[in-house]
């Protein structure tokens, strides 16, 4: 049983590793602090060495959390190409904030005047959609959900109209169809998602595109959307007028039992 919190103060979390381990189950916990409670605990630590997070909407531990699960997974699998592709994240992480950095802020422009707002995506990407979505509630303020777009034809997409404001991630690999066929489904109601992907020859067919780099494999592509993610919030909120570190209303660890 594997406890996920950067923190390691989720007091939900170490009850849930306490019971498993009480029950003869192996725990792992997932921690940016090597001194919390959770990695005290837990028979395995694993350390995002990340550095502490002052942000109120985690970011960097974020990633690193994603970075570690998936090297766990790798090495646990023994997955050398895997572990290549993962060496060959810096250099795409590196790409895409060079992306975000030349035309977010032209991207945002757009969406400054949103109040609310969808972010699908299916396969792979699907939870970094859920993020997503997060990041823009909690630093925008907008009114955004995340949804699989296999969940979305399911009554969400009578919500949507021309003025709806609807993010796809489109990312090469097997769920690209179906991302692609929900986003021209929304292009028939009359609204105009933007579809951000890591295919090229998707950008150059569609004009509202946001292309990313590609890693090579539909198992690092999340952490360059998640970096789209995190500077889509980062730069529609300060479009607001607003501070991307401390919105309102939250607290950086918050105890939930």
């Amino acid at each position: 049983v594997i406890g996920v919190s950067q923190s390691g103060k989720a007091a939900d979390v170490l009850a849930v590793l306490e019971d498993a381990q009480k029950h003869g189950a192996v725990t792992a916990a997932i921690t940016n602090d090597p001194e919390s409670p959770m990695a005290k605990f837990a028979r395995y630590h694993l350390y995002c060495g990340a550095g502490e997070e002052f942000s109120v909407a985690a970011t960097k531990t974020f990633t690193a959390q994603m970075g570690l699960l998936l090297l766990l997974c790798a090495y646990w699998n023994g997955d050398e190409p895997l572990l290549r592709d993962f060496a060959a994240l810096p250099r795409a992480a590196s790409e895409t904030l060079a992306a975000c950095a030349s035309g977010i802020d032209g991207l945002t422009l757009r969406y400054r005047y949103m109040e609310q707002g969808f972010v699908i995506s299916r396969g792979l990407t699907y939870p970094i959609a859920l993020e997503a979505a997060l990041k823009t509630q909690e630093t925008c303020y907008v009114k955004m959900k995340g949804y699989s777009a296999a969940d979305f034809y399911h009554g969400p997409l009578a919500q949507v109209d021309s003025e709806m404001p609807v993010i796809v991630f489109a990312p090469r690999g097997n769920a690209q169809k179906d991302n692609l066929e929900l986003a021209g489904r929304i292009r028939e109601i009359g609204a105009q998602p933007l579809v951000v992907t890591d295919d090229k020859t998707l950008a150059e067919k569609d004009p509202l595109t946001f292309l990313l780099p590609d890693t090579g494999s539909q198992f690092t592509s999340p952490f360059v959307f998640a970096l789209f993610a995190q500077c889509f919030a980062q730069s529609l909120c300060t479009r607001k007028g607003l501070d991307p570190d401390r919105p309102r209303n939250l607290k950086k660890v918050t105890i939930t039992k």
